[in-house]
């Protein structure tokens, strides 16, 4: 009595594979997070490749890794989430964390790290196409706000009365990298 019990399904969870009992079961594994480049996601086949280097040696490792079949995605600023990501959003090339479910052994949540574009010049702001205009390897490059922007300054949430022309400002990209998600705007 009181022992934990490990059951073992087959993969359309109809019928029993194994069935453990015993002090040696431990009690529920929570899911691993691990940190890699994602390289791509097959939406069809629900697989995930990344690309995982060692910290500590000199091993990369390229894996395909299944997804659960409610696996869920978000977009991240400084490893804090944003906000939910639907699978179709996702792109690639970036850094994620992911979580690994240690009984099914699948991708159970995918956060990917918001792509920055540090250190970028104002040129202009229009509110009224809530458009930002930015000057980028000495291009104007003009984005999108979105309307769920974040604008972040020291000390207090900002507003766009905080954006002005030849501030310096930081990016924070949607994944599709046409419209800015956050804003981060140096303290007047």
């Amino acid at each position: 009595m009181g022992d934990f019990t490990s059951v073992t399904f087959t993969q359309d969870h109809k019928s029993v594979v194994e069935v453990r009992s015993g002090k040696w079961i431990g009690p529920y594994l929570p899911p691993m997070k691990k940190i890699a480049v994602l390289i791509d996601v097959d939406k069809d086949k629900r697989l995930a490749r990344v690309f995982r280097s060692n910290p500590k040696g000199d091993t990369s490792v390229l894996r395909e890794l299944p997804l659960a079949k409610d696996a869920t995605f978000s977009l991240s600023y400084r490893h804090r989430p944003l906000f939910a990501l639907r699978m179709e959003e996702i792109t690639t090339g970036f850094d994620a964390t992911y979580w690994v479910d240690q009984v099914l052994n699948r991708v159970v949540h995918i956060d990917l790290e918001i792509p920055l574009l540090a250190r970028r010049q104002v040129r202009a702001l229009d509110r009224e196409n809530r458009t930002l205009t930015i000057l980028d390897n000495d291009v104007d490059r003009v984005l999108s706000l979105s309307p769920r922007l974040r604008i972040l300054t020291q000390g207090r949430p900002g507003t766009l009365d905080d954006i002005r022309p030849g501030a310096i400002v930081d990016c924070g990209l949607h994944p599709d990298r046409r419209r800015i998600e956050v804003l981060v705007v140096p303290s007047n």
